[in-house]
């Protein structure tokens, strides 16, 4: 009689290994996940680099598990730049209290409000890269977030100029819109500089520069004669 086959275990192929499944996580921890991989894409190569594939595969889970957090791209890229314009608003805020100086003339509040920028920039490098990509080559359903948050930039600067120029005893006919376009100009070049080299161009030394110049530009202090 033949002998009964037995079946026998099949082993892996050499050179293979089984393939890894993310560890399950909350939702909630899963989709910020996604989010900081779409940012990272984002930071590296544009917008054009996100889709719901390379998202999943840069977080190291399956696509699946990607849909189940987002719609899709469109989905995924509004939420991304949603929970990129909230952090950014919320250095705004800070930055708008930033008169700590406890100078009376307040000479140190331009500066100190550049400093608070900048150390959100160097700390949160990818998330203040999305204020410099151009805006046609921001998705269209993403473009109003991104420009409230250029358009909040520039009130701040124009308030806290406006504020250091009164305190200062800046001239009354003083052109304040173009000031504050030249001060924003300033600000981005500094942005930009701790972007692309922080240990050259750390914080403290760009708020230090700032103010010296614009040290050159206030009025000389006149000291009451002497009535003797």
């Amino acid at each position: 009689m033949p002998k009964p086959r037995t079946s026998k275990p099949k082993l892996p192929k050499a050179g293979r290994s089984r393939r890894r499944y993310a560890s399950r996580l909350p939702i909630e921890a899963r989709t910020e996940q996604l989010l900081d991989s779409a940012l990272r894409l984002v930071a590296e190569s544009g917008f054009g680099a996100v889709s719901m594939h390379a998202v999943a595969r840069h977080t190291g889970v399956t696509r699946p598990v990607a849909y189940d957090c987002f719609a899709g791209r469109t989905d995924l890229l509004a939420a991304l730049v949603s929970r990129e314009e909230a952090r950014m608003r919320a250095v705004f805020t800070d930055a708008a209290v930033a008169d700590r100086s406890g100078a009376a003339d307040q000479r140190g509040l331009p500066a100190e409000t550049l400093r608070t920028f900048l150390t959100a920039v160097r700390d949160a490098p990818d998330t203040w890269r999305l204020l410099y990509v151009p805006l046609e080559a921001v998705p269209e359903e993403s473009r109003e977030r991104l420009t409230a948050a250029r358009a909040e930039l520039l009130s701040l600067l124009r308030t806290q100029f406006t504020r250091y120029a009164a305190a200062n005893h800046f001239p009354a006919d003083l052109d304040v819109d173009v000031a504050v376009h030249l001060l924003r100009a300033i600000v981005e070049m500094a942005g930009a500089r701790v972007l692309l080299d922080p240990d050259r161009y750390p914080p403290d030394r760009m708020a230090t520069a700032l103010t010296a110049f614009l040290d050159a530009f206030r009025p000389a202090r006149t000291t009451p004669s002497d009535p003797s």
